[in-house]
């Protein structure tokens, strides 16, 4: 019998969750993810450590290091080890953005400090977050545009208003844009506006879709049948024509990667997704395949990994291609920050990509009193390694939960492509 003095244990990519019985799992925001238990809310660290008891009736994602909770029908706003930061009730309350949070009080709106103080008092029938400089509140039915001073930055109201990270789309018959702290804004004869990313933002008008700039100049020297917004310095853009389709662009509207492809998604960690009629692959920004086009569908990549369908199930993969657990028919849900939470109907399970991307081996030694050989590893499940080095394998399912959006931010779980897809639906609604 040889003895085997030492063996490794391969680090845990995943933890089981199934007996927490989780009826809700939020994306992380701050390094941490909302939990639903027993109708109750509580927070879970990225090491998939339950913060506090679950003792809210609702909760929001931590932002600025405080996350709004409601017990006893009030809103307060409590630090991630559950202390009450701010413990005046408010009737309603928002996430923490730019310094400021909107609150509800005796039926109206306005916005708090970190420090709990009024910045502007309640007298709003609705207020937006605050995901730049600038936000939007309703008097009655009018819009106005506020900065983070509280003050009112736009010189006439307006029907409808959306926020975003760096400013405010604003309807007035057409759609427009107050940006740059409310100096600047776009002329009202839009269809659709866009944020801006990499110093354009995406319009829309009767003839198609083209960029304006900063300075608020139209680029319509290159219109097309359909656009995304720049990321990472390019933009999927889709030529004009019955059979159009899509390639890319640089930020000086020269095309980088030709007219080809079925569909095209923004590029993300370097890659972007394609289509083609014989599957679904990824591309550098060069134009050349990285990831061959064979998969069923997929996701963006984010912090190394992405999610894609084969012939076989669900698996994730890395920027070579590899696939790093074994595919199954499964669903799987991205958490953010690499974390992925999945399920099937036996277990439910976090799966950590960065352990995935970057094994490592953890040593456990034998102790005298338990001496196991080889075959007793094997049973155990080991596998043994050369010179007696053995590691426990591990097998992991795999899921993904679809979320309603709630209301219209600019949350930075989402990507452009969805934010795109969100907005375009809202405004051809009002």
């Amino acid at each position: 019998m040889k003895k085997v003095d030492f063996y490794y244990e391969k680090n845990k990519y995943g933890i089981d969750i199934t007996e927490r019985g989780y009826e809700e799992i939020s994306p992380f925001s701050e390094g941490f993810s909302r939990v639903k238990k027993d109708n109750k809310y509580s927070f879970m660290d990225k090491n998939g450590e339950e913060m506090v008891p679950f003792l809210y009736d609702e909760a929001h994602n931590f932002h600025q290091a405080l996350a709004a909770v409601k017990t006893d029908d009030r809103w307060h706003y409590v630090d991630p080890e559950g202390y009450n930061i701010i413990s005046k009730g408010f009737e309603g309350a928002g996430s923490f953005s730019n310094g400021l949070a909107k609150v509800k009080e005796n039926g109206k709106w306005g916005y708090i400090d970190l420090y709990g103080n009024t910045v502007v008092p309640s007298i709003y029938d609705e207020a937006h977050t605050f995901w730049g400089d600038l936000s939007a509140v309703r008097a009655k039915s009018k819009y106005y545009v506020m900065n983070s001073l509280g003050e009112i930055v736009s010189l006439r109201p307006f029907k409808y208003a959306i926020s975003t990270h760096d400013g405010v789309i604003v309807k007035d018959g057409k759609w427009g844009y107050i940006y740059k702290n409310g100096e600047k804004e776009f002329s009202f004869v839009y269809d659709a506006v866009m944020p801006f990313s990499c110093g354009y933002s995406l319009v829309k008008t009767k003839e198609g879709w083209h960029y304006v700039d900063e300075l608020g100049v139209d680029h319509y020297s290159n219109i097309y049948s359909d656009a995304k917004s720049f990321s990472e310095g390019l933009a999927a853009v889709k030529e004009k024509g019955k059979y159009g389709k899509w390639g890319y662009i640089n930020t000086n509207f020269e095309q980088v990667v030709p007219f080809m492809y079925d569909e095209a998604s923004s590029f993300s960690d370097g890659l972007a997704k394609v289509k083609l009629a014989n599957g679904v692959g990824y591309i550098d920004k060069t134009g050349n395949i990285k990831i061959s086009l064979g998969y069923k569908s997929g996701r963006n990549f984010n912090a190394g990994v992405a999610l894609v369908r084969g012939d076989d199930g669900f698996s994730i993969i890395n920027k070579e291609g590899k696939k790093l657990l074994d595919p199954a028919s499964m669903y799987y849900k991205d958490l953010g920050d690499g974390i992925y939470f999945t399920s099937d109907i036996k277990s439910q399970k976090l799966i950590f990509t960065d352990k995935l991307l970057h094994p490592d081996f953890v040593p456990h030694e034998v102790s005298d009193s338990s001496i196991y050989d080889i075959n007793e590893l094997r049973r155990m499940g080991k596998f043994v390694l050369n010179s007696g080095l053995c590691y426990i394998s591990d097998v992991s399912n795999r899921t993904d939960l679809e979320e309603a959006i709630s209301e219209v931010t600019m949350l930075d779980s989402k990507t452009y492509d969805e934010q795109q897809k969100y907005l375009v639906r809202k405004m051809k609604k009002m």
